[in-house]
């Protein structure tokens, strides 16, 4: 997977890069990185994984998973977008990985407007605040991918800067080349159609006729 991911050359002031092993939780909208992370791939050379790029003052990470185990299409993009949009200005407690060595951690959610990102993705901008004051500012994309063989995947760019304000570079700025990288395509009519919806139980909305009664026995 890392063979398939931006690498320090790729991002303005890239000096170094580390992997891990499934995302990197910034937010306390937790359920939105838990769905990313729950996914699953049917190989293990497609498997959830995280490269985190410094650059100068910004801290820059891909999440990528190919191949993406669904039970129904495009149910893992259509899930984070609602999740998202439940987030959206509420204050929430982040993880401690947000801001490690800082305490009494908050943090301002916000969803990024559907007209400021390409079609079928999705995103939100967060500013963490410590209990001392320290800021700390992410905004975050998802993108639904497809590669050449149909095969559905996402990709999750992020950047994280001290401060109030998001990075001057954005994960929007690197998403082309992230794309070409991986060798697939954005699937933007991911989040223009419903998943369907299979109900558990499916009510009878008819009954069969009674039978009629035997005549009685004089």
């Amino acid at each position: 997977m890392v063979a398939l991911m931006l690498t320090p050359s790729d991002v303005p002031g890239g000096t170094y890069s580390t992997t891990q092993a499934g995302i990197v939780n910034t937010t306390g909208c937790s359920q939105v990185d838990m769905m990313l992370g729950y996914a699953t791939s049917y190989e293990e050379t497609t498997q959830n994984t995280t490269v985190i790029i410094e650059a100068g003052d910004v801290e820059f990470t891909q999440t990528m998973i190919l191949n993406l185990i669904d039970s129904h299409s495009q149910r893992r993009i259509h899930d984070i977008d609602a999740l998202i949009h439940s987030c959206d200005g509420q204050t929430l407690t982040p993880p401690h990985t947000a801001m490690q060595n800082a305490s009494g951690l908050s943090e301002s959610f916000t969803l990024t407007p559907a007209d400021e990102l390409p079609e079928g993705v999705t995103g939100y901008t967060s500013t963490v605040t410590a209990g001392d004051g320290a800021q700390r500012t992410f905004q975050r994309i998802y993108v639904p991918v497809k590669d050449k063989e149909g095969k559905t995947g996402l990709i999750a760019l992020t950047t994280a800067t001290a401060g109030s304000q998001p990075a001057s570079l954005t994960p929007l700025d690197l998403l082309d080349t992230a794309v070409q990288r991986a060798n697939v395509t954005i699937d933007h009519a991911a989040l223009a159609v419903p998943y369907p919806e299979v109900p558990v139980y499916q009510p009878t909305t008819s009954q069969p006729s009674a039978e009629p009664a035997e005549p009685s026995a004089p």
